[in-house]
């Protein structure tokens, strides 16, 4: 187990302010591993949306405008997160993944592609490992089959105001939800030899800063991938492209770009990096 808890106040708001894209829809599903709350937006392909832990799907909003004209976006809360029910035995990637593939069945997608930023990056992989020939393509930004081990968050009562008003804005639960994933925060870290034939196209994005998921960890894993590509961008931790949380702007703008064009044209085809 890993404590995945790094710049805990730039990560935990993670949606946007003001947006001019809205959702098409949105609903919940239940899995056997409990209620999954999701938003759905655009027409196309479908396209699995993933957030961070702390965060909710909403956070997604800002590249509507970007994706909806191809695909069709599945936003998900990840259990125990904004409007989905929490896992009973806190947040377990490998049960994540599962409550992910039923969401998708009880929705009628078969195979997707799909995005994942940090616990929701993990997620993916563990997704991958389960039912790797659904999902046709997937980008793993700032995340990898481990966390690095930092400090907890501590008490709800010590965390400084700014947080605690965003995570608020972001679990409607309240009080109590917040302090159950803050008691679970620990994540089991995705099996790396399982990782190695799953055969699916990837690309990982992550920042040369990252505290969270160092590029050490993330080269590790992205080199048991036969089919992945890899996206390092200088000076930039694990805030990545949220511009409004400390992340690159330059970035932010060439995110989409560069993720249409992998999932456009083809993983298999030569992707221009900087």
């Amino acid at each position: 187990m890993v404590r995945l808890w790094v710049a805990v106040v730039v990560l935990a708001g993670l949606f946007p302010i003001c947006c001019p894209a809205d959702w098409k829809s949105e609903g919940d599903v239940r899995t056997k591993w409990g209620n999954l709350h999701y938003r759905t937006a655009g027409s196309g392909q479908p396209l699995l949306l993933l957030h961070g832990y702390f965060g909710q799907g909403g956070q997604w909003q800002k590249y509507l405008e970007a994706f909806s004209s191809d695909f069709t976006l599945i936003a998900v809360d990840l259990p125990g997160h904004g409007k989905s029910t929490n896992l009973a035995d806190g947040f377990d990637t490998n049960k994540a993944a599962s409550s992910m593939w039923e969401l998708l069945d009880q929705l009628g997608y078969g195979k997707v592609s799909a995005i994942g930023y940090s616990a929701g990056g993990m997620t993916l992989l563990a997704m991958a490992i389960q039912q790797p020939e659904r999902l046709r393509a997937m980008v793993v930004s700032a995340s990898a089959h481990q966390a690095a081990g930092s400090p907890g968050p501590g008490n709800w009562e010590d965390l400084p105001p700014a947080f605690q008003a965003d995570m608020l804005r972001n679990h409607p639960g309240g009080i109590p939800q917040i302090k159950k994933l803050i008691a679970n925060h620990d994540i089991p870290q995705v099996d790396l030899k399982r990782l190695s034939g799953t055969g699916v196209p990837t690309l990982f994005v992550v920042g040369d800063r990252d505290e969270a998921f160092p590029l050490e960890t993330v080269l590790k894993t992205y080199r048991v991938m036969e089919h992945a590509k890899l996206w390092v961008f200088p000076g930039i931790g694990h805030e990545l492209f949220w511009s409004e949380w400390g992340g690159s702007k330059e970035l932010e703008r060439e995110f989409p770009i560069k993720v249409r064009e992998f999932f456009v044209r083809g993983p298999q085809d030569r992707l221009e990096l900087p």
